[in-house]
C-alpha cells in the first residue's frame, strides 16, 4: 500500500491519459469524489487476487472495456508525445484470446497477441504506469525511425490540382463538400461534449485539412480581369 500511496499517476503520460479516459466516461458525476488511485484501482490484480481467477474463463465486459480504454489512452499517448494520430485496433474472442495493434499513419506501432484476457491486469499502479510507458516509449522510437511511414496519408487531401478548368472546379466543388462535412462534424462534437472528447484534435485536424486543401485549390482559379 505504500508503494501505491507514494505513486504519483501524473508522472506518467501513458496514465495521465488513462485517467482522462476513465474519467469521461463518468457522465453522472459518480466518481467525481474519487482520488486518481481509486479510479485505476480495476486495474490492480495482485498475485492473491490473480490466483483467485480461473486459468480458463470468458472474459467479463467490464474487463474487456478497461482493456479497450487502456490501448485507447496508450494510442492518445503517443499522439500527445510525438503529434502523429495513433489508435488501436482490437479483435478478441469470447475465449479471451485476440490480437490487438496500434497503428500510426501506415506504421504499426504495436503488433500483440492477447491470451487469457479475462485475468488481465496489472500488479500495482506502478507496473500499470511502466508498462503503458514502455508502450508509448518504443511507439515513439519507432515513429522517428520511420518518419515517413508514420505521417503517410495525412496529405491525402493536398492532391495536385489538374490544370483544366473544368477538372479544377470539380475538384474544388468536392473539397468544398469535404469541408462543409468536417465543419459539420466539428459542430456536432462541440455540441454534444464531453462525450467523445476525446476526438477533439482529430476532428479538427481533419477539418482544418479539408480547408487548407480548398484554399490552396481556390488559389489555383484564374485571377478575374
Amino acid at each position: 500500500m505504500s508503494d501505491t500511496q507514494a505513486f504519483n499517476p501524473a508522472d506518467s503520460l501513458f496514465l495521465t491519459e488513462l485517467i482522462k479516459q476513465l474519467r469521461s466516461q463518468d457522465s453522472y458525476g459518480h466518481w467525481e469524489g474519487k482520488t486518481d488511485e481509486e479510479v485505476l484501482a480495476p486495474y490492480v490484480v495482485d498475485k492473491e487476487a490473480r490466483r483467485a481467477i480461473p486459468i480458463i474463463d470468458d472474459p467479463d465486459p467490464d474487463v474487456l472495456w478497461y482493456q479497450e480504454l487502456y490501448y485507447n489512452a496508450a494510442g492518445l499517448a503517443i499522439e500527445r508525445r510525438t503529434g502523429v494520430m495513433c489508435g488501436p485496433m482490437i479483435k478478441i474472442s469470447h475465449e479471451g484470446f485476440g490480437r490487438v495493434i496500434l497503428a500510426a499513419g501506415r506504421l504499426i506501432v504495436l503488433n500483440k497477441y492477447l491470451r487469457d484476457v479475462h485475468r488481465f491486469g496489472f500488479d500495482s499502479l506502478a507496473v500499470l504506469a511502466q508498462q503503458g510507458d514502455q508502450i508509448v516509449n518504443q511507439a515513439a522510437a519507432l515513429i522517428a525511425q520511420f518518419a515517413q511511414v508514420a505521417h503517410y496519408g495525412q496529405e491525402d487531401l493536398d492532391l495536385e490540382i489538374p490544370e483544366d478548368l473544368d477538372q479544377l472546379k470539380a475538384r474544388i466543388k468536392k473539397l468544398s463538400a469535404q469541408a462543409i462535412h468536417w465543419k459539420m462534424n466539428l459542430h456536432d462534437l462541440s455540441e454534444e461534449l464531453p462525450v467523445n472528447w476525446e476526438t477533439i484534435l482529430d476532428t479538427a485536424q481533419q477539418t482544418h485539412a479539408a480547408y487548407d486543401a480548398l484554399t490552396h485549390a481556390r488559389q489555383k482559379l484564374p485571377q478575374a480581369d
